[in-house]
């Protein structure tokens, strides 16, 4: 399969806030991250991107809990019709921290995230927003809370 010539569906799977937007790519098991926003700006975006698949990319390989990283492509946004840089990452069927209500659920799965931001310190990130709800999903079938959006994330 080539993922480059997949056509992304308009349905939003995630927002990340004024900077980008994650799609489903068909019925597949990836997902895309297109960046945009204030800053469209082909270079800046591409680093960023770039950045935020390497930091996945090591995360993954560390065996913290992340989408499956698959690299950095050009993608047409089905909203806009436009070209950008996709961050193409596997599909995680889940449902952001921040819209659960049950709290005791809420505090198991808080300590699931505890343990995997704990790893991620262990191997040397200032993960910035790390700590916001909506850069984690919860996913009951497999009981995995997973880490997203990493464009912040830095070295000690």
């Amino acid at each position: 399969m080539n993922i480059g010539e997949l056509i992304v569906e308009k349905r939003l799977v995630n927002v990340d806030n004024l900077n980008g937007r994650v799609y489903r790519i068909g019925d597949s098991r990836y997902c895309v991250k297109i960046r945009k926003g204030l800053n469209n700006f082909k270079e800046y975006n591409d680093r960023k991107l770039k950045h935020e698949f390497d930091v996945a990319e090591e995360l993954y390989h560390a065996g913290v809990s992340v989408p499956k990283p698959e690299g950095v492509i050009g993608i047409r946004d089905p909203e806009t019709s436009n070209f950008y840089p996709g961050f193409v990452m596997e599909y995680v069927n889940g449902i952001d921290l921040h819209k659960i209500s049950d709290k005791s659920l809420f505090k198991i799965i808080f300590r699931l995230k505890d343990k995997e931001m704990e790893l991620v310190k262990l191997l040397g990130f200032i993960p910035d927003d790390g700590y916001y709800l909506s850069n984690s999903i919860w996913c009951p079938e497999g009981k995995k809370v997973y880490l997203i959006d990493f464009e912040h994330w830095k070295r000690k």
